[in-house]
């Protein structure tokens, strides 16, 4: 049961729940495949912008979750939560489920990546504008 409705429904940022495998990383488990590059700059600068909070959504257990987690933050990405739920959802609702919440989850099984039309040299990709237009937007407007 949601318990602070007034903190959970004033909030100025959104929360996105990113895969791994296939999403941040071209798939290639348990390897790690090529970065993303394009992806993973837009999520770090959105998130140093204060404008989302993020989920790594994966179902990699140790000793390849960690892996993950270290490869991510060489590249300047962080997380605020690992398969679970950020700080402030647990602070707005009496229970924590087992599925995190988000307002979006970012996953090669929900939309195909293509990994080409994410190099920088490429023109955008229909999906990167949609993203970069959800995230921008003003929550307010």
């Amino acid at each position: 049961m949601l318990k602070n409705k007034e903190k959970f429904e004033s909030r100025d940022f959104r929360i996105l729940a990113v895969d791994f495998d296939g999403t941040l990383a071209k798939n290639e488990y348990p390897k790690i495949g090529e970065a993303n590059i394009r992806l993973i700059s837009m999520l770090s600068q959105l998130r140093e912008q204060g404008k989302v909070q993020l989920i790594l959504y994966t179902c990699r257990v140790d000793p390849y979750l960690q892996e993950a987690i270290d490869w991510c933050k060489l590249r300047g990405l962080e997380f605020d939560a690992i398969n679970d739920n950020v700080q402030f959802i647990k602070d707005c609702w009496d229970e924590n489920g087992p599925k995190p919440f988000a307002d979006w989850y970012l996953d090669d099984k929900s939309f195909p990546i293509d990994f080409d039309l994410w190099r920088s040299d490429a023109t955008h990709p229909s999906w990167f504008i949609c993203m970069e237009a959800l995230l921008t937007e003003d929550r307010d407007a």
